[in-house]
């Protein structure tokens, strides 16, 4: 187990650590150290125990009110997270929508190749709902367009997140 000796308040301190845990065992002490310092700066002589748990004191406060400042950004995350979840529902069920109406398109385009290869006569109210001879899209065409528009839309708030 690695020891590293570092300096405190004038003081050399021979300490244990991890493996790689040098260098940051080394950082912390110097901010203790920093510490300690301004507190001798600011109280002047006061016993070594006194700065020490003065600085202990003052860098537990530092690190409560990092958590503290810390806490409207994880409640913001949890609320994209809902918002994402909201998105990937709704993709859902619009992919779903789009695949059954694919296949009633299918089912339509094949009962109409039957009647078209078959020689049927397509009914009255089938004649009504032909598209005009200048509208190249059918009503079944615009859903599935739409549909494709929405979960693209859906798609890049989804990657955006």
């Amino acid at each position: 187990m690695p020891h590293v000796t570092v300096r405190i308040n004038n003081r050399s301190y021979d300490i244990a650590c991890g493996a790689g845990e040098e260098e940051r065992l080394r950082v912390l002490a110097g901010e203790v150290d920093s510490c300690v310092v301004e507190l001798r700066r600011q109280i002047g002589s006061a016993p070594e125990a006194m700065l020490l748990l003065l600085s202990a004191l003052t860098m537990a406060d530092k690190a409560r009110e990092a958590v503290a400042s810390a806490e409207p950004a994880r409640l913001q995350v949890d609320a994209v997270r809902a918002e994402l979840a909201v998105a990937q529902a709704e993709m859902a069920t619009l992919r779903t929508e789009l695949a059954d109406s694919r296949a009633a398109l299918s089912e339509i385009e094949s009962r109409l190749m039957d009647v078209v290869i078959g020689g049927e006569p397509l009914a009255a109210a089938d004649h009504d709902e032909a598209p005009a001879s200048g509208d190249a899209r059918s009503p079944l065409e615009d859903l599935f367009s739409g549909l494709e528009t929405r979960i693209e839309t859906i798609s890049r708030k989804i990657a955006s997140a």
